[in-house]
């Protein structure tokens, strides 16, 4: 995705902390925002079949123990509220949870950008989450 403020949030606070590689297809996106360490002018999917060749596998093991406790947490404070059914209005979160139970995880959801986009991936439980 291009560098910009709904990516990023605060461009001069993400660039000075971080170190920048942008791949893009469209030569002129390339340092308009902001200005990076290393640029590839290409196509995303065939940059990356090359880029990933390189990575060295690595469990991660303490981040995920992390996350699962943040997961859990999110989901006690959170979700579980948001998707118990209860007298008055649908909420967002009841809604889509429906939809994943009814579709046993199995339909293709589409989306506007935003909170549309948040919504289905906290409340919808894909069965295949990376197929294209």
């Amino acid at each position: 995705m291009r560098f910009d403020d709904r990516v990023t949030g605060n461009l001069k606070e993400i660039c000075n902390k971080s170190y920048n590689i942008h791949i893009e297809i469209d030569e002129a996106e390339i340092n308009k925002n902001v200005i990076v360490d290393v640029e590839i002018n290409n196509d995303a999917k065939e940059a990356l079949k090359y880029l990933t060749a390189l990575v060295k596998p690595n469990s991660f093991e303490k981040w995920i123990r992390e996350f699962r406790i943040c997961d859990k947490t999110e989901y006690e404070k959170v979700i579980k509220p948001e998707t118990k059914p209860e007298e008055g209005e649908l909420r967002m979160g009841e809604v889509v949870s429906l939809i994943s139970e009814l579709t046993k995880g199995d339909a293709i959801i589409v989306t506007d950008v935003g909170q549309n986009q948040m919504y289905a991936a906290r409340y919808y439980k894909f069965k295949h989450p990376t197929a294209l």
